[in-house]
């Protein structure tokens, strides 16, 4: 066993996973019987470290059991109780909502765990809450809120997030909070500190800038959305967040103050450790900042103890006692990347540095090194791109063609930002007189960081067929570009590894045509986009259709394509949609397809009814629209069949409250199963269907129904559900919904008749798939086995 820790690290990691899928303990302690053996066979392995492997192992266990499985807290979600306890974060604000991380020693119950919640106010009066400080001891009535998991394929899971925060729950309130005394500890001390410091930036720098080294410096989220937006477009938006890369600066920062000063490498980790254990505090101890501390001590450790460099076990061994520390952020994106990034660095930077010395000294008789920053520098670049790179896809879907250009320009600058930033601070408490000077420097590098940004957006607009937006992660694809920077890096230059290479590249290829080629099931993922209908069809040629995009009523920051659809395609790797419908012009059906427009997803056509009254959609030249009336069928060669049974007549627009018995029905048919689609249709329409349902499709056997009007009462008849007769009903309804949907009245007719309901708020999204002959049915929050019909 050449490295321990790399499979402590394996060991780890697997004991997360596992654990948070809830496998059975029986099953997590079994895993341990082929490292037990493994000294029996082979020689090369000793007890030592199978016991070494053993303990990460084990200890895993216990921290995400601690994590995963902790105090149940499901009978107290969606009631009020009193709370009492200190707040450990300060408050931060965001539009008419207050949040702060808050920590009682007390449970509902009169249970005495310590627990932290994520706790959240939408008082109208938020200037209340400007006075509350860390330490302030507090009580107020509230109610604890079932984190929400994922609901939708590639979706977010907020709980997971909490965990990985080591937070345990989260509390809403709107009633008065009283503050009752106060009592600072370490933590809220450091976070005052965190404080003052931002607030000599505010005090000292205009605001522009100010924000900027608040994010930078400090990990302030506050940061201007337009400014986010702009790093963001040219694929430097890691440099926002704070790192490794700052950590790295300022630690190049005292170690050559620490050189200037001539003081022994020997006592370096006595004054490092404080000031980055400090800086960890500052930041809320980040993984990324974290793990770029750990490292840099243990190097230091190293040297110090004239032990051999050696930076994979470095990254190994900070990477375990984070996850026991916090194995949720096993699958926090920020975790990934961070260690993704050093890896790449350790995998790629050397190896490709030489390979290119080699190319370079070909045909020299004098052998030359390149030592050139700016090689230096791109190298160094593409190493952390090529195992970035899949990760950004995986989680974000996004990539930047400028961001190899943009990071070797922007870096470099925000290098010099952070250290200016980091002497500034330093300065302002403890050489006033020098805050003027520092004050310069840091405005003038903090102004040309943000005209060096919007020099690039101006250069990616014009390049902008470089950057991949919203697309989806192809396994295949990714392996091919990893085992490339592999070869190049010299990494088969062994005989069985250059036979290994080229059958690698055949199968990958071969995968991806077999993917292309061979025909799947028909799938109708219904999508849980709270109030409203989104449902996403893949047929078995791998056409992708979209029936609505769900939507907000009123207003809101966030876009419901950014919430679900984007993620949904990307999990699915959807690059395009070959058709999408609008059943009608209400918000919580057409808004996420017009975001979609907007943004120039490639959508082949876009289908709307004769009776929709959106011009702007109508008029708009990006999508080519039709409009669909009764009869019109579509077929797309793979024997899905989609046949419009309403609205009838010619084009004319109605009006808004008009829209829902406009609402376009069709039928779906392939092979022997057939799916009704109702939008959002009430009695008078229901009428006209059940006449084409009697007439035409008398011995049709409809086996799953999209329930109309989301289970409202001013639909689903008896006199309609007698002539659907469906198997199955799916209600697209959002949580809690302030118009009471689905009527429980019309549940109890549904359930009179026999017919299984799944409901997008207690279920999540809702998969049904079929090969014409069967169905099989699959909730999101529960995903088990299929169900077959």
């Amino acid at each position: 066993m050449k490295r321990p820790l790399f499979w402590g690290f394996v060991y780890l990691a697997l004991s997360i996973y596992l654990t948070c899928k809830g496998i059975t303990i029986v099953f997590l302690l079994m895993l341990t019987l082929p490292l037990i053996i493994a000294p029996l066979f082979l020689k090369n392995i000793k007890i030592r470290q199978v016991l070494f492997v053993l303990i990460i192992y084990l200890s895993g266990l216990i921290v995400s059991v601690n994590t995963f499985q902790s105090v149940d807290l499901d009978t107290f979600y969606g009631q009020a109780y009193s709370f009492s306890g200190k707040i450990i974060t300060a408050p931060v604000f965001e539009e008419n909502r207050v949040q702060f991380i808050f920590k009682t020693e007390a449970l509902p119950g009169g249970s005495s765990d310590d627990m932290r919640f994520m706790v959240s106010s939408y008082a109208e009066n938020l200037e209340d809450f400007e006075k509350l400080s860390p330490g302030d001891i507090i009580s107020f009535t509230g109610q604890l809120r079932e984190p929400t998991e994922v609901r939708n394929p590639g979706g977010f899971d907020y709980s997971l997030y909490l965990k990985s925060k080591a937070i345990d729950g989260q509390i809403t309130f709107k009633s008065d909070l009283n503050v009752t005394g106060h009592e600072a500890g370490l933590g809220e001390k450091i976070e005052i500190l965190r404080l003052k410091l931002e607030a000599q930036m505010t005090q000292y720098l205009k605001a522009p800038v100010a924000d900027l080294l608040k994010g930078i410096l400090l990990g302030d989220k506050s940061i201007d959305a337009g400014i986010q937006a702009s790093f963001q477009e040219i694929g430097i938006s890691h440099v926002l967040a704070v790192s490794g890369l700052h950590v790295g600066f300022i630690t190049l920062l005292i170690t050559a103050i620490l050189n200037f000063m001539k003081i022994s490498k020997k006592y370096w980790l006595i004054i490092l450790a404080p000031i980055l254990l400090l800086y960890c505090a500052l930041t809320g101890f980040s993984a990324s900042v974290l793990r770029a501390a750990l490292m840099f001590l243990i190097l230091f450790l190293g040297e110090s103890h004239h032990v051999e460099k050696d930076l994979l076990n470095n990254l190994l061994l900070a990477a375990i006692i984070i996850l026991l520390i916090w194995p949720a952020q096993l699958f926090q994106a920020g975790f990934q990347l961070s260690f993704g990034a050093v890896l790449g660095i350790i995998l790629f930077n050397k190896p490709l540095k030489f390979q290119l010395e080699r190319l370079i000294n070909k045909k020299r008789l004098t052998k030359k090194s390149i030592n050139q920053p700016i090689i230096d520098g791109i190298i160094l670049t593409a190493s952390v791109l090529l195992t970035t790179t899949p990760i950004m896809m995986l989680h974000f879907g996004n990539f930047y063609g400028l961001s190899f250009f943009s990071n070797l320009i922007i870096i470099p600058v925000v290098g010099i930002f952070v250290i200016s930033g980091f002497l500034f601070l330093v300065t302002s408490f403890l050489l006033p007189p020098l805050t003027p000077i520092m004050v310069m420097f840091v405005s003038f590098t903090g102004d040309t960081l943000l005209v060096s940004v919007k020099g690039l957006n101006a250069l990616s607009e014009k390049l902008s067929f470089l950057t991949i937006k919203n697309g989806s992660f192809d396994l295949p694809v990714i392996l091919i570009l990893l085992l490339t920077g592999l070869l190049f890096a010299g990494y088969f230059n062994g005989l069985i590894l250059k036979k290994f290479a080229p059958l690698a590249y055949g199968i990958l290829l071969i995968s991806l045509v077999i993917k292309t080629m061979i025909p799947g099931y028909l799938e109708v993922i219904v999508l849980d986009v709270g109030q409203g209908d989104s449902i996403l069809i893949n047929t078995p040629n791998h056409h992708h259709l979209l029936i609505d995009g769900g939507g907000y009523q009123f207003e809101r920051e966030n876009q419901i394509s950014d919430q679900v659809l984007y993620p949904a395609f990307r999990s699915l790797g959807i690059d395009s949609l070959d058709l999408a419908f609008i059943s009608h012009n209400h918000a919580d059906h057409q808004q996420g397809i017009e975001e979609l427009v907007t943004d120039q997803f490639d959508i082949k056509q876009l289908l709307m009814t004769v009776k929709s009254n959106n011009q702007e959609l109508l008029s708009q030249e990006t999508v080519p629209v039709a409009q669909l009336k009764k009869g019109t069928i579509i077929e797309n060669g793979d024997g899905v069949r989609i046949e419009v049974l309403w609205p009838d007549g010619e084009i004319q627009a109605v009006a808004d409250d008009e829209q829902n018995n406009a609402s376009m029905v069709f039928l779906l048919s392939y092979k022997n199963v057939n799916y009704l689609f109702c939008g959002d249709i009430e009695k008078e329409t229901e009428t006209q269907i059940i006449k084409e349902l009697n007439s035409r499709f008398s011995n049709l056997d409809i086996q799953l129904l999209k329930v109309p009007h989301h289970g409202s009462d001013t639909s689903s008849t008896a006199e309609f559900l007698s002539a659907v007769d469906p198997e199955i009903a799916v209600i697209s309804v959002g949580q809690n919904n302030m118009y009471g949907h689905p009527n429980q009245t019309v549940v109890d007719r549904y359930l009179k008749d026999d017919i299984k309901i799944f409901r997008t708020d207690l279920s999540g999204a809702i998969i049904i798939k079929s090969n014409g002959e069967w169905i099989k049915t699959k909730t999101y929050l529960n995903q088990g086995a299929y169900n077959e019909q």
